[in-house]
Parts: structure tokens; C-alpha cells; sequence
């Protein structure tokens, strides 16, 4: 393990707050690994008196990490390569100016949006870490070409960005030793007053199969269609669909959650699903929220393997249509799937982020 610690700092165009993603996990574990950490929340709201402002706000996290707020000095609505460019020149100096440390810098981009160049850190190593399909951005071919080293999270994507970029490699979804430590109490709590739950995490928007969802509170009588994450549907028939399925004694919708309080409603519940449209398989990226479930020891019951097909019917459950759905959710319930805890704990343990951190830092410090 590559104990040497450097000072990191991660753009994301997710802020910081109670809803984690790869780029909150990584930030966390790379300040408990001892590793000076600027986490930079993507520009607020852009408003006339930000032509004048080269104010920049940070907020300590933690003893190694900073989150670090600022704003663009020039609206990205008109002349938007141009004012791009003077933005990330200004920002980039804000930043400079807040940034301490002048020992080794790793600038670990999450953000496919800005800082197509650094202009002040131009010492640092860049890392260009993609979790999600960024084909369509503008500055997605820019930044990937200035990189050090691109981290994917899926091989799919491996021809187009080594033909961009010779130094790629892939890493999937982490885990934390922290989602394996659960409230008990909460848990019994959890379980009376959500009873035998199918559980649903995830934000709610038209690239989930709402009528599926219907079909599993009607299937399911018994049971309860446990539902947490924000609703986004834009669709009309989607949101008719949804408003009437809440209306089912069976079915129950929390909203948006902690992160850290996520792991206490998978591990009182039954089986988990991932139930996408079943024609979006090439347009997603992979769910993290599947290593969640899977360290809670839960069935997993999705329309998308992406990412996961080496643990196909080992624990993951791969259903091509609604009827396939609907049969494996049944037969979880009734304890006929395999949950082959060997194979998911060793590929566990594989993925735990000081792991996965040591082989992206050693694969930039070999980069030229």
C-alpha cells in the first residue's frame, strides 16, 4: 500500500451534503488515508455581481478535508467556449490562493464540465475519473486529452478514450468498511414498520420502469414496495402511474435519505431491486447502489447487469422482461436464488477503496 500523501484536490458537479456518490466515497477515504483533500462543489447559480467577486468559501469536513465553494465570474449562457476559458484561468487562481500545501497536488477530476485547463496548477497530476457516459459534454474530449491518467468505470468505454488517451484503466465501484456497521435496533424498527419490504433505492425518473413498479405492488400484496430516493419523473402517464401506486396500502415512498442511513433499510429488507427500462442497458453507466445491497447480503433483482456480469445469478439476478421480474422477485422471497456468499465477499474485499486508491495513484505516478 502507498502510504506517501499527497494533496488531492476533486472537482464534482454533485455537491457535498447528505446524498454520496463515487466522488464523495473517494473523498472521504482519501482524507482518512492521511491525503489533503479539496473537495470542490461545482459553481452556484450564476448572478450579476459575480463579475466583481473572487470570494471563495471553504467548509472543514474533517481534520484532511475541505469543501471549497466559489462562483464563475462570467455566465456560461452566451460565448460559452470563451467564457469557459476565462472562467477556469479566474477559478483556478481562486483556488491556487486557498491551496496551502505546495508538495505533490493531484488534481482528481469528477467534474466534466469545467477546468478543461488548470492554468495554476500545471505541476499537478490530473486525473480524469468517469462514472457516468460524458460522450455528449463539450469539454469531454478536451479534458480527457490533458489528463495524466483516465479512471473508467467500465470497459465499454475503454477504445474511445485509449484512442484519446494511451493511459486508462478501469476501476469499478468501491465499498467502504463503514456500510458493513449497522444499527441492530434500527434495523428491528425498520422491520415492524416496514414489514417484509421489496426494496427500491434511487432517484425516481422516467429511466425506471414506473409500470413495473405498479405491477410489483399489485403481484406483492403482502409485501412492502419500499421506495426511497427523490421523485423526478417528467412524463405524464409516469407520474399518473406513480401518484396512484402511492395510494396502495402496500406501497411506501421516504424520499431522499441519508446516505449513511441507507444501509439500515437494506439490511431489514427481503430483496432489492434495480428495475430500469429494459431497452437502456447501453445508456447506463453501473450502479453503485448494487455493492450496497450486495454487502448486506441481499438479493438483487435488476433489468441492467452492466458492470456486474461476473456475479450473474451468484447473488445478481438478471431479468430481461416484466414477467422475468416479477418470477425472480417470487422466487427470492421464497429463498430459491443462491446467494454464493464466498464469491460476493472476495469480490468484496477487492473493491474496499484503500485498494482501489493505491492502484489509481500508482498507475498517475507512472503516467508521462
Amino acid at each position: 500500500m502507498n502510504t506517501h500523501t499527497r494533496t488531492i484536490i476533486i472537482t464534482s458537479n454533485e455537491p457535498w451534503g447528505d446524498v454520496w456518490f463515487s466522488k464523495h466515497y473517494y473523498a472521504i477515504e482519501l482524507a482518512k488515508l492521511g491525503h489533503k483533500v479539496y473537495f470542490l462543489n461545482s459553481p452556484e447559480s450564476w448572478e450579476i455581481l459575480n463579475f466583481f467577486s473572487l470570494s471563495i468559501r471553504k467548509i472543514p469536513i474533517s481534520e484532511n478535508l475541505v469543501v471549497v465553494n466559489y462562483q464563475n465570474n462570467f455566465p456560461l449562457r452566451i460565448f460559452k467556449r470563451f467564457f469557459l476559458k476565462i472562467n477556469d484561468f479566474i477559478n483556478s487562481l481562486k483556488i491556487a490562493n486557498i491551496v496551502m500545501e505546495r508538495g505533490e497536488i493531484i488534481w482528481w477530476q469528477f467534474d466534466p464540465f469545467r477546468f478543461v485547463d488548470i492554468w495554476f496548477f500545471r505541476n499537478a497530476k490530473r486525473i480524469f475519473h468517469i462514472t457516468d457516459p460524458y460522450f455528449e459534454i463539450l469539454t469531454n474530449i478536451s479534458i480527457a486529452k490533458n489528463a495524466d491518467l483516465i479512471v473508467l468505470l467500465l470497459d465499454r468505454y475503454f477504445f474511445q478514450y485509449s484512442s484519446i488517451n494511451k493511459n486508462v484503466i478501469i476501476i469499478p465501484h468501491g465499498i467502504n468498511k463503514e456500510e458493513f456497521l449497522v444499527n441492530k435496533i434500527l434495523i428491528e424498527k425498520l422491520k415492524n414498520e416496514f414489514p417484509d419490504s421489496i426494496l427500491f433505492i434511487g432517484s425516481i425518473d422516467d429511466q425506471y420502469n414506473i409500470g413495473l413498479l405498479d405491477k410489483i405492488s399489485d403481484g406483492f400484496p403482502t409485501f412492502t414496495l419500499l421506495l426511497i430516493g427523490p421523485e423526478k419523473l417528467k412524463m405524464k402517464n409516469n407520474i399518473t402511474v406513480f401518484q396512484k401506486m402511492l395510494q396502495k396500502p402496500n406501497v411506501r415512498w421516504l424520499g431522499q435519505q441519508k446516505t449513511f442511513e441507507l444501509k439500515n433499510f437494506i439490511s431489514s429488507s427481503l430483496v432489492c431491486i434495480v428495475p430500469y427500462l429494459f431497452n437502456i442497458e447501453n445508456q447506463k453507466g453501473s450502479s453503485i447502489k448494487v455493492i450496497h445491497y450486495l454487502a448486506h447480503q441481499k438479493i438483487v433483482v435488476t433489468s441492467i447487469k452492466t458492470g456486474y456480469e461476473h456475479l450473474i445469478n451468484e447473488g445478481i439476478y438478471f431479468a430481461e422482461n416484466e414477467k422475468e421480474f416479477l418470477n425472480l422477485i417470487s422466487n427470492a422471497l421464497q429463498n430459491k436464488l443462491v446467494f454464493n456468499k464466498d464469491k460476493i465477499n472476495e469480490y468484496l474485499k477487492s473493491i474496499n477503496y484503500p485498494n482501489l486508491i493505491d492502484r489509481i495513484l500508482k498507475q498517475v505516478n507512472n503516467s508521462k
